[in-house]
């Protein structure tokens, strides 16, 4: 099976290479010269209004195509201007909301107001979102997924878009370092291996069987 599949890889990669497929796209440079905060891209996301962010070591970046829109803790604008700058990862919700990870916790951009909501304005929780987050996705409900060095936090919302329980649950893994949600999977990886949890409607995680992370034989 393992050599079938490398065969078939290979086999793909001659026939792109013959097809020059490279010259059908165009491709373009965007460093701190064209208007990028910083060169060191973290991650990158399209909201549900077409905008690209971009998150950096030094703040967040909105590109509308052609022009960056900044979101550091050096500027002047209010409704621009965040703690944090070690940025991970960004989502939407439903409800015009975007959520931020960071080095320093969690933000939210709210699209609507154009406006920015910070740990201590999320009432009882903000002491537990300015811990150090790494990376986010949206779950099947409306709810977030965020992972941390040490584990997993589960943030729900209510009807508003405003956040109404956290919960929180260790990996077995050592250092965290990036996950996706498909489907129902939520995939896990750190310095020693990958974890998976089978998510239910109601938002509950449970283990994956180990034989659904064995390795291709």
């Amino acid at each position: 099976m393992k050599k079938a599949f490398i065969s078939l890889f290979l086999s793909m990669v001659c026939l792109l290479g013959k097809a020059d497929w490279a010259d059908n796209f165009k491709f373009a440079y965007y460093g701190i010269a064209e208007g990028l905060c910083d060169e060191y891209a973290i991650s990158i996301y399209e909201d549900n209004d077409g905008y690209i962010w971009i998150c950096t070591s030094n703040g967040l970046d909105r590109f509308d195509g052609h022009r960056f829109v900044h979101f550091s803790s050096q500027s002047e604008n209010q409704n621009t201007r965040i703690k944090n700058s070690f940025i991970y990862g960004i989502v939407d919700d439903d409800l015009g909301g975007l959520w931020v990870v960071s080095n320093n916790g969690l933000l939210k951009i709210d699209k609507k107001n154009e406006s920015i909501l910070f740990p201590y304005n999320m009432g009882d929780f903000g002491y537990a979102l300015s811990e150090a987050m790494i990376g986010i996705v949206k779950g099947n409900s409306n709810d977030l997924l965020i992972l941390k060095r040490e584990g997993i936090m589960r943030i729900e919302l209510d009807q508003d878009g405003n956040i109404s329980k956290v919960r929180a649950s260790g990996t077995k893994l050592f250092g965290n370092r990036i996950m996706t949600l498909t489907g129902n999977i939520l995939y896990i990886g750190g310095l020693n291996g990958i974890e998976g949890y089978r998510i239910s409607t109601n938002g509950e995680m449970s283990p994956l069987e180990r034989s659904v992370l064995d390795p291709i034989s």
